[in-house]
């Protein structure tokens, strides 16, 4: 396979990147399926080899490109208390861009999150119908639920809810860093 860093302007009028990935025989006259494969920023890993082998949930890049997909992992940057609509900021213009490209079969392009992104692709699904497939992997369906239950250790999840989901406010509407709203997710 092939890899290189693409640029394009989001939504919102903002630049961003991220690595498409081609497979090693790409012809440029022939229409290819796309997934578009996010988790914050992945452009880092330009020059890394994805190697195939078993998914424990994430796509196997390597794997798909392989059969003739071509996958894009953009870097998605987050605004506190809506990270549902920075992660649409990007994969939306994500395959707004490559609808464009004249390689790129625009009636085939799909979506992929695990964990995190696996909740942005639940987001994705009730905010565009750009995509033919979605996987939504280990993601967060019940942003309440999760804040209030326990981890498998016992421990308490609610830093779910203020860390990893950035949603900047607490389900008791208290705010956090500076975030005075009262939306969960988005």
């Amino acid at each position: 396979m092939t890899s290189e860093l693409v640029k394009w302007n989001q939504l919102d009028g903002t630049t961003t990147q991220g690595i498409l990935y081609k497979p090693e025989n790409f012809d440029p006259h022939k229409k290819y399926p796309v997934i578009v494969h996010y988790y914050e920023q992945m452009s880092h890993r330009l020059y890394e080899y994805p190697s195939p082998g078993f998914s424990d949930g994430e796509p196997n890049i390597a794997w798909f490109v392989s059969r003739g997909y071509l996958v894009l992992t953009p870097d998605i940057y987050y605004i506190n208390g809506i990270v549902g609509k920075s992660a649409e900021n990007t994969v939306v213009s994500a395959a707004q861009y490559l609808a464009g490209l004249p390689y790129v079969d625009s009636k085939r392009m799909a979506i992929a999150g695990h964990s995190y992104a696996g909740h942005e692709t639940n987001y994705l699904l009730t905010h565009t119908d750009l995509f033919a497939a979605a996987l939504s992997s280990a993601g967060c369906s019940d942003a309440v639920s999760q804040y209030l239950s326990l981890s498998l250790n016992g421990s308490s999840s609610y830093f779910m809810g203020d860390i990893e989901s950035r949603m900047g406010v607490s389900p008791s509407g208290r705010t956090r860093r500076g975030i005075s709203t009262n939306l969960l997710f988005f």
